[in-house]
């Protein structure tokens, strides 16, 4: 006769020290992707306090947690304060988030990159591009009543500025 075996699937809110115990054993890779010891103790930090903090996260199972966190370090994009990346709860599993401001910070990895500006456009902002010759006229209207609310934004652009060569724009219509 055999017995039936239940898998158990933990989460953070079911024990912490055993979900802080999962995720430290994950160090030693950290130390690896990310350089060094204090640097993996300050990622895996970053992460243990953003999942106490989140009620939703704290629902999410350990190891989608972990899987998560390792994305973000395979990338060695942080879950701290500067939001370069977020752990978003999706039912019950985390998912690691890349950010806008995460996007910039790996593109100023690259030599050849200068700088990143990005913008939004507004309803009533003055805006074109041009295609052909890659450039764009943006004049924000800040005194109108629509600058600023999410609601009326209509577009948003990001300019890539290279050391050697021209700049590259690309922009997404919302």
């Amino acid at each position: 006769m055999t017995k039936n075996k239940a898998l158990v699937i933990m989460k953070p809110q079911d024990s912490l020290p055993a979900f802080k115990n999962t995720l430290f054993l994950q160090k030693r890779s950290a130390v690896t992707m990310l350089g060094g010891e204090a640097q993996a103790n300050k990622f895996m930090l970053g992460v243990y306090n953003t999942v106490i903090r989140s009620d939703d996260l704290m629902k999410c199972t350990s190891q989608s947690i972990v899987d998560a966190a390792i994305t973000s370090a395979v990338l060695q994009i942080p879950i701290d304060a500067r939001q370069y990346g977020w752990l978003v709860p999706y039912s019950n599993k985390a998912q690691f988030q890349l950010s806008y401001k995460g996007f910039i910070h790996m593109a100023k990895r690259d030599p050849e990159v200068d700088n990143v500006n990005s913008q939004i456009v507004y309803k009533d902002d003055v805006f074109s591009f041009d295609l052909g010759n890659n450039t764009i006229t943006h004049l924000p209207k800040i005194d109108s009543d629509s600058y600023g609310r999410v609601d009326s934004i209509k577009y948003v652009y990001a300019v890539v500025y290279f050391r050697e060569i021209l700049a590259d724009v690309r922009f997404l219509k919302l």
